[in-house]
């Protein structure tokens, strides 16, 4: 990556030790915080909603482990995509979990039913 030594002059006046990208901003621990990597890492993307979207995550992980067994919060991550962000279809959650497709389905249906009333609360 070019610099400009001016900008690189700035930087370090700013920042005068070396940061990592692991580095946690804030108060929050690591798995609920924002870090560095997560505001360098893209340009599209505002620190404030990068924030707000895992702590909404970190909530929606929570009502499930309350709400939910591990088969279903499993389901749900896999065809929400919660932990890739690439969801899949019901038929490819069968053929790794050896379920039927509309078995699936219907796990899946019954989860969302357990933990709505929770995530519509949250919501509000």
């Amino acid at each position: 990556m070019e610099m400009p030594a001016g900008k690189l002059e700035q930087f370090l006046q700013i920042y005068p030790t070396a940061a990592s990208l692991n580095q946690a901003i804030g108060q929050m621990n690591e798995e609920d915080g924002l870090l560095l990597e997560d505001i360098v890492s893209s340009k599209n993307i505002c620190p404030i909603k990068t924030t707000e979207n895992r702590q909404i995550k970190n909530v929606v992980r929570k009502i499930m482990k309350e709400k939910l067994s591990e088969m279903e919060i499993q389901i749900i991550s896999l065809k929400d995509g919660l932990e890739t962000g690439i969801g899949i279809d019901f038929s490819e959650i069968g053929k790794i979990l050896g379920f039927r497709t509309e078995k699936v389905r219907q796990i899946y249906n019954i989860a969302l039913r357990k933990i709505r009333p929770k995530l519509e609360a949250f919501n509000h």
